[in-house]
């Protein structure tokens, strides 16, 4: 039991070593009211981004793991489960075809506004895939 015990003391240590050389913990949350409907659409036609809506981007890999919830008002909020830090903000498609989102208030140690190459809303609901940031990336069903 000792060595069990030991053994999950020194994992959790190695984790958090690791861990800490790529990120700094972030200042205490804003405090924010969400409102989100919850639906499972996969796609609206026109709109790059129509999959996400109701639906939740789960980012895993270079920094904190981020649940992000896009809105068809061009908002979106999220949190950073490991932190309890919570994000809002506003996104747009610019004419290069990225997604930009621009924070607000700031997140610490992400640049404002922060863009990617491709909207999430190309992909369906329950595709994974990687970015060229080395993050695994999710659209999964519902607000989670």
């Amino acid at each position: 039991m000792r060595a069990l015990i030991c053994g999950a003391a020194f994992a959790a240590a190695s984790v958090t070593a690791v861990m800490a050389d790529d990120m700094t913990a972030p200042p205490a949350a804003p405090s924010m009211t969400t409102t989100t409907t919850t639906t499972t659409t996969t796609t609206t036609t026109g709109d790059p981004m129509g999959a996400t809506y109701g639906n939740t981007i789960i980012v895993k890999g270079s920094g904190p793991e981020s649940h992000t919830h896009y809105n068809a008002d061009h908002t979106f909020n999220g949190i950073a489960p490991a932190f309890n830090y919570p994000y809002q903000g506003t996104w747009e498609i610019t004419a290069d075809g990225q997604i930009c989102r621009t924070f607000n208030p700031e997140v610490p140690n992400v640049t404002n506004p922060n863009c990617d190459p491709a909207p999430p809303g190309t992909h369906a609901v329950g595709d994974t895939w990687a970015d060229d940031k080395g993050n695994t990336i999710s659209l999964v069903a519902g607000i989670q």
